[in-house]
């Protein structure tokens, strides 16, 4: 079995999926009054996550489309049969497409 991709963040190499998730997880809040993030390690450890997920989920087909941002925004969920609002990291390309996109998922599959 293959040895799971470590991920590396703003200068910090995290080799257990669960502590990329935990810090992921803190930072989705925090980036919300930030704005779009265009550029820097933050931004090329979202990209690797993105192309991961892509990989991973048939539904979605990697287009030679570019990505230029990320944010986090919040996104009602229905988990359980009960509404939520949660945040929820976004890719956004250049043709102005801006879809949601699962962090666990890559980190911890």
């Amino acid at each position: 079995m293959d040895k799971p991709k470590p991920v590396v963040q703003a200068n910090s190499q995290h080799n257990k999926a669960e502590d990329a998730l935990e810090q992921f997880t803190k930072q989705n809040k925090e980036q919300i009054p930030n704005g779009p993030i265009t550029s820097g390690k933050f931004f090329e450890a979202l990209s690797d996550i993105y192309v991961r997920y892509c990989d991973m989920s048939a539904k979605l087909v990697r287009h030679d489309k570019k990505i230029v941002a990320f944010s986090v925004d919040y996104e009602t969920r229905k988990t359980d049969g009960l509404w939520s609002t949660h945040p929820c990291y976004k890719v956004h390309f250049s043709d102005q497409e801006i879809l949601p996109f699962s962090i666990s998922k890559p980190l911890t599959t």
